[in-house]
């Protein structure tokens, strides 16, 4: 029989906040300094959704036809539901589209997961995983028909299995710092 699970191979993605060097969880009471909440915090494996999670980012080409394989997949496994999205979806104002990938430290029933592999471009372990938005790479996921229970919309998880980073950028500074370009200190007058 066909199984719900199917595993994709994703070729050339851009990974935008790559979070498998360790466990992290969302802390939605998190206060920023711009007096809005939330944020990905470090975690441990038995703290409620703590997970490796990583966004990735595929041309409009690459994307769409991403979710059109997610779509059918949904169709097959899930026929009497309504598919209306892949959790984790958004369009970009540049036409590509992003998607989310993450891997739960623990299964519904409570058993602990390994990481996801994580390999450099020669299929050697990547030895530092602190990797920064803008890396690229390949990524194999899992995708499976699931419910947003906040949303109430049915749709497709991606669930992360491996990594593979042919393209490591470092030294992102975190989320905060995303976006700016790092600028020299100008010389002091003395």
């Amino acid at each position: 029989t066909m199984s719900d699970f199917k595993d994709v191979m994703l070729k050339d993605v851009e990974f935008i906040y790559p979070k498998f060097d360790q466990i992290y969880r969302y802390d939605h009471t998190f206060k920023k300094d711009d007096g809005n909440t939330g944020k990905s915090v470090p975690a441990k494996a038995d703290e409620q959704d703590a997970n490796w999670s990583t966004k990735f980012i595929m041309s409009k080409e690459e994307g769409t036809k991403f979710w059109n394989l997610c779509e059918a997949h949904h169709k097959a496994r899930a026929p009497k539901k309504k598919f209306k999205t892949v959790h984790g979806f958004k369009q970009l104002e540049d036409d590509r589209l992003e998607f989310g990938a993450k891997r739960k430290t623990k299964t519904a029933k409570g058993k602990h997961e390994a990481p996801p592999l994580v390999i450099s471009g020669d299929r050697t372990p990547l030895e530092n995983l602190a990797i920064s938005s803008g890396s690229r790479g390949n990524l194999k996921v899992t995708i499976f028909p699931s419910l947003n229970p906040s949303s109430g919309e049915h749709g497709i998880t991606v669930r992360l299995i491996a990594i593979q980073v042919t393209d490591a950028v470092y030294g992102g500074g975190g989320d905060d710092m995303a976006g700016f370009d790092s600028i020299a200190p100008a010389p002091s007058e003395d």
